[in-house]
């Protein structure tokens, strides 16, 4: 599935960030990171059924930005890129 996979700090449960690329999902997945939330995965999620219940698998958790708004974030967690 083209989508982010955050978890909140009280780690209830997992939320899919589905969008078009170019949408601002990588941006709104490092605003969330920033503010507590753990990236599961950015870009591609695997969910799976387990036991009636639907889960996302781990995935890359590097998040791709253009420079311009990693530098906004003044972060040195995330990578910047441009592709």
């Amino acid at each position: 599935m083209h989508a982010a996979c955050l978890i909140p700090p009280d780690r209830s449960e997992a939320l899919l960030l589905c969008a078009e690329s170019g949408t601002g999902k990588s941006t709104t997945t490092v605003a969330a990171a920033l503010r507590g939330w753990t990236v599961l995965s950015d870009d591609v999620t695997q969910v799976v059924g387990f036991e009636g219940t639907a889960m996302a698998l781990p995935g890359w958790a590097t998040v791709k930005l253009w420079p311009d708004t990693a530098r906004m974030c003044s972060t040195s967690r995330f990578i910047p890129t441009a592709d």
